[in-house]
């Protein structure tokens, strides 16, 4: 026997009403951190309404909370099936994989959602990152330079695009990266030690030029060598500088006390190098 129009609207209309009451409910346990207990209502409102993506998508939001990532990955999907250019679920199921470390998921996963938003900031930022921690230096500087187009106030792209550069010793880039983050962040302790860092090297680099240099004969060298040693002398000086404010954040750490004692004898000055090697040997005694 046919239901008729008019039952088949009243229902509906209570069904509507518990899948409220107990998607309401499990909101309410989420919000409260209670995601273990959320879990039915949202369950329960699937069964009343499996056709409605948001009880899917808060069910998988709970199970990656209690770290049940291959649960909350099988909720995500449900919910993509039902509306499978929602870039909401699409970020939340990117964000798992790269949590999970499966880091070709979340790049694939995360290119969708550039096709729907082609300048979405979340899925450009985690491409440069994922690609990053793939070992795939190129691409993520491509991506890099792109989510810093999307994210210009972002510090840690910029540490991260500077670390590369460090990595590749182009440590011209490099020193303009961490300047940037010190610009947002003026107490960014890796940013002062990279920076510190970099400008040593850039010394040491100048310092071997000069070496070849004196062994060349020929009075023209003479000339460019007090150039170089003069610029060399620069570099080691701001070295100093910014390894000694990062000495003032973290005065307890004995791998930069070694490398200020590495500034202080490139400069010329081995008393204060020899102090800067004792303070990092007492230190690390302590550890």
């Amino acid at each position: 026997m046919a239901i008729s129009d008019k039952y088949k609207t009243d229902i509906e209309k209570i069904k509507r009403k518990y899948w409220i009451d107990n998607f309401n409910t499990g909101i309410r346990k989420v919000q409260s951190e209670q995601f273990a207990e959320a879990i039915p209502y949202f369950k329960m409102a699937i069964a009343i309404l499996p056709s409605d993506p948001k009880a899917y998508r808060s069910l998988a939001f709970a199970y990656a909370k209690l770290d049940s990532l291959k649960k909350a990955e099988t909720f995500y999907k449900k919910a993509l099936e039902i509306q499978p250019e929602d870039v909401h679920t699409l970020i939340s199921l990117g964000t798992l994989y790269y949590k999970a470390k499966k880091y070709d998921d979340a790049i694939a996963t995360f290119e969708k959602v550039l096709k729907i938003d082609a300048s979405n900031k979340d899925a450009i930022y985690y491409i440069a990152v994922c690609y990053d921690l793939k070992g795939e230096p190129d691409k993520a500087l491509e991506m890099y330079n792109e989510a810093l187009k999307a994210n210009p106030d972002e510090k840690d792209l910029y540490f991260n695009r500077g670390r590369l550069f460090y990595l590749r010793e182009d440590y011209d880039n490099a020193i303009k990266d961490f300047k940037k983050v010190l610009a947002i962040d003026s107490t960014d302790f890796d940013a002062f030690c990279n920076l510190g860092k970099s400008y040593l090297f850039l010394g040491d680099r100048l310092f071997k030029q000069g070496n070849e240099l004196e062994q060349k004969a020929g009075s023209a060298n003479k000339a460019k060598i007090k150039e170089l040693k003069e610029k060399e002398i620069q570099f080691y000086r701001k070295s100093l500088e910014y390894l000694l404010k990062a000495a003032k954040i973290k005065p307890e750490d004995p791998n930069l006390w070694y490398d200020i004692g590495v500034a202080y004898v490139r400069m010329g000055e081995p008393e204060k190098g020899k102090e800067a090697f004792e303070k990092s040997d007492e230190l690390k005694s302590k550890k």
